[in-house]
């Protein structure tokens, strides 16, 4: 499988002890690369990614995702969250745009830099 943490995008190889029900990740150039693997093949996930509306920018919608894995059966509230979300220009990159979002620890940072127009 690929790794969806990072830009890198890892080929990860996970074999199955049938023993005892163990994962072994091979394939991955950082902890997360392990972390996403273990985690998919126990409980799938995604990054989200979505649109924040934006005021004072030169478009009216902002990419956004978030800054780790979200469990599937969160993914949809997520987005419904997001989408109903509205910031305002200046943005810089890597911003957080929803802090701890229905408190899971996950973030919602900026994608890009927008400036104000």
């Amino acid at each position: 499988m690929q790794c969806q943490i990072c830009p890198m995008k890892c080929e990860l190889n996970i074999e199955e002890n049938k023993e005892d029900n163990s994962y072994k990740v091979s394939g991955n150039r950082c902890p997360q690369g392990q972390k996403y693997a273990l985690k998919e093949m126990t409980e799938p996930s995604r990054v989200v990614f979505s649109r924040v509306l934006l005021d004072s920018g030169p478009m009216s919608r902002l990419h956004v995702k978030t800054d780790d894995i979200v469990p599937s059966y969160l993914k949809d509230k997520f987005i419904e969250i997001i989408e109903n979300t509205r910031v305002k220009a200046p943005v810089s990159k890597g911003a957080i745009i929803i802090e701890d979002i229905m408190n899971t620890g996950i973030n919602v940072i900026s994608t890009r830099k927008v400036n104000k127009i």
